[in-house]
């Protein structure tokens, strides 16, 4: 029996399919563990030993996610307005500007000026 064989395929497909159904078996037992908070220790050693894949997935279905992506969101703008405001370009002057003096007058005539050039 070759590796090519029919007999060598079948056992590959199951062994392929038996595979499947356990990390799936896994990723919703870590999934329903993680659905009470605060989660053990064992539960996080579980979700650690999952493909990377699979914990995200597992991840996604955490009662916090929706609120650790708004959270995510607001350090990348304010990363994003950080280096502007760190920049020598015309937007960074403006934000730092808005920033110094609080005035969104100074905003919309700085834009519409600098729009001009």
């Amino acid at each position: 029996m070759g590796w090519t064989s029919p007999e060598a395929r079948e056992i590959f497909q199951w062994f392929v399919k038996q595979e499947a159904e356990r990390r799936r078996r896994d990723r919703e037992k870590v999934t329903e563990e993680l659905q009470s908070v605060p989660v053990s220790q064992e539960t996080l050693d579980k979700l650690g030993a999952l493909s990377p894949e699979d914990a995200e997935s597992t991840l996604r279905k955490h009662p916090g996610y929706p609120l650790h992506r708004k959270v995510e969101s607001v350090h990348t703008m304010l990363e994003l307005l950080r280096l502007l405001a760190n920049s020598r370009s015309w937007v960074g002057q403006t934000i730092v500007s808005f920033a110094n003096n609080g005035s969104t007058k100074f905003l919309f005539a700085s834009t519409k000026s600098s729009s001009r050039c």
